[in-house]
């Protein structure tokens, strides 16, 4: 497809105000509810749904625009590696949430228990890891420049998410917590001393 430079500027400019809005609202209107309340509201946590729902909005804005999907025309090899990623990362997802529990607690709203079986014992964000691999896939079937901003607006929110909740469950589990974060990476690896322990003031700056 071919798009007016208008349709880009607005695109990008869509990709940054999400990304913008994505980070500031994670890193101070839901950090403020959880440092208060010390979990969420059912409307706050639904809330954070809107970001994501508006992250899918955007990244196929150029089919509701242009009214049309892409042909696929990347080879058999390249499509065959996307398409088994793109289910591999689906299952992960909805793996993850089995191993999550209720969707309360998914969205923050029921804390009352921390999870450190099945998929989360190797990796503190497994469904994170797993739509990130998801859009990856679909770049890889459908590679197109627009797949790069949503790619780094994605990055950008869910790693402001995860610091935020990472302050929360701090604050809930104490010490357990503390000691999930020493034996399981925040996603495949962390570039730090795993031997150095996690502040124990829960209201620090992240």
């Amino acid at each position: 497809m071919k798009y007016q430079i208008s349709f880009i500027i607005i695109y990008l400019l869509l990709q940054t105000l999400l990304s913008t809005g994505g980070y500031y609202y994670y890193r101070s209107f839901l950090r403020r509810a959880y440092l208060k309340e010390k979990e969420l509201s059912f409307f706050t946590g639904f809330s954070q749904l809107l970001i994501f729902l508006s992250h899918g909005i955007i990244l196929h804005l150029p089919y509701y625009v242009y009214t049309s999907w892409p042909e696929i025309t990347t080879g058999q090899l390249q499509c065959s590696i996307g398409f088994t990623s793109g289910i591999f990362a689906l299952f992960i997802v909805i793996f993850g949430f089995f191993n999550l529990g209720p969707f309360s607690r998914t969205m923050g709203i029921n804390s009352k228990k921390l999870t450190t079986h099945g998929l989360y014992r190797f990796s503190r964000n497994p469904q994170v890891l797993a739509y990130g691999l998801f859009l990856v896939s679909y770049a890889i079937v459908w590679p197109s420049w627009y797949i790069v901003p949503s790619l780094i607006s994605y990055g950008v929110i869910v790693h402001r998410m995860v610091l935020t909740e990472e302050l929360h469950l701090r604050n809930i589990f104490g010490e357990a917590y503390k000691e999930y974060c020493i034996e399981t990476p925040r996603y495949i690896f962390e570039f730090k001393d795993r031997k150095k322990s996690p502040p124990e003031n829960g209201n620090y700056n992240i």
